[in-house]
């Protein structure tokens, strides 16, 4: 995609992001947990997490721009778990569903390991809902799915996470 802008996200950028994540859990996650949860996702709510986040700096975050609006986003750093030994860890990444296709998500991906790398990150996992229909994407990625799952509990339902190991760009 020509005129693609990807830049550390700020604080400023926690309200898009925010909608972005929003949209992305109502259409990628509805079926796959509970209603009463998708139905319960606040923007506001989200916007505040998302400033903590950025304020805070515990992660990574890297925005797509086109023009001024913030189209996508990827989240990353150390890992967050001890199931794989793995030291990296993408931690979301998602893409406004107009410019879904058009290779945000992988450009944004693309960049995010570079900087995974560069802090002695890598080899990165990134965790991922065994019924995602879009799951496809980190295998495309060259996404390797290691034999390691877990769940997540989201409103006394368990959603099935599988791992995939990205290696290093090179």
């Amino acid at each position: 995609m020509t005129d693609l802008t990807l830049r550390t996200a700020t604080v400023d950028d926690a309200q898009a992001i925010a909608q972005i994540h929003l949209n992305g859990w109502r259409t990628t996650y509805r079926g796959l947990v509970p209603d009463a949860y998708i139905e319960s996702l606040d923007q506001n709510r989200r916007t505040a997490r998302w400033k903590d986040m950025l304020t805070n700096g515990d992660e990574k975050v890297i925005v797509a721009t086109k023009g001024e609006t913030v189209i996508g986003f990827v989240s990353g750093g150390e890992t967050r778990n001890t199931l794989t030994d793995n030291p990296g860890e993408i931690y979301a990444v998602y893409v406004d569903e107009t410019y879904r296709g058009q290779g945000v998500g992988k450009q944004l991906c693309d960049k995010m390991m570079r900087w995974l790398e560069k802090s002695k990150l890598s080899p990165v996992v990134v965790w991922v809902a065994e019924g995602n229909p879009h799951r496809h994407f980190y295998e495309a990625l060259g996404g390797e799915l290691i034999n390691i799952k877990r769940s997540y509990t989201i409103h006394e339902s368990e959603l099935p996470l599988v791992a995939y190991r990205l290696l290093p760009l090179g």
